[in-house]
């Protein structure tokens, strides 16, 4: 809503591809205005949301849609987990308090450093990317991983990247629409592996 109490008004084009995500899941989006800190791309004025988390085991894959202002279209997941928790479950809480020490903001630069304290923790990041390569490559799209990352804390995302340049409306739904397919499948992924190492966990704990 607007400060005036009406309905924001929207491109119609973000109206479409609203019930275009919302029907190839089978699930309720909703189109909201741009947060001061989200989307990602500064440029965007609007994004799709899932609000309902009932709807959760449909929308995992999918719950975020923004546009920036050079053509580009991302579709992201559900929040994945975050350093703490990641590195809390390999090494305990003692390592965990530990890594909220860290600065997180540039994680490209520390997360070299978390790979030398943390290697299981990295090992399954290089895990999680290697599922989305795979995806990637069968699909024909561009998936990979989008650390939100902070002071303390580093909050992972499964992300869909989709260049819609010269592209007319009808072609950016068929490119929504098999990037959704695509992020099902890793989240399918994903989630075997999470539970194959939940296993291993349990079998070193007796």
């Amino acid at each position: 809503m607007s400060e005036s109490g009406k309905t924001a008004a929207f491109p119609r084009e973000a109206e479409t591809l609203r019930r275009a995500v919302s029907e190839a899941i089978n699930a309720d989006y909703e189109i909201r205005m741009a947060e001061p800190n989200f989307p990602p791309a500064s440029s965007a004025t609007w994004y799709i949301f899932a609000p309902d988390v009932s709807q959760l085991s449909k929308t995992a894959p999918a719950r975020k849609i923004w546009e920036d202002g050079e053509g580009n279209l991302y579709i992201e997941s559900i929040f994945l987990g975050n350093t703490t928790d990641w590195i809390g479950h390999h090494y305990g809480e003692e390592s965990a308090i530990q890594a909220t020490r860290m600065d997180f903001r540039d994680f490209s630069t520390v997360r070299k450093e978390l790979a030398s304290r943390f290697p299981l923790f990295d090992e399954d990041l290089r895990e999680y990317e290697g599922m989305l390569a795979d995806v990637s490559q069968k699909y024909g799209v561009e998936l990979r991983m989008r650390y939100d990352s902070g002071k303390g804390v580093a909050i992972l995302y499964m992300n869909a990247k989709i260049k819609t340049k010269g592209l007319d409306l009808r072609a950016k739904i068929e490119k929504v629409r098999l990037n959704v397919r695509a992020l099902q499948e890793a989240l399918g992924r994903i989630h075997q592996y999470e539970a194959g190492r939940s296993q291993q966990k349990m079998r070193r704990g007796r």
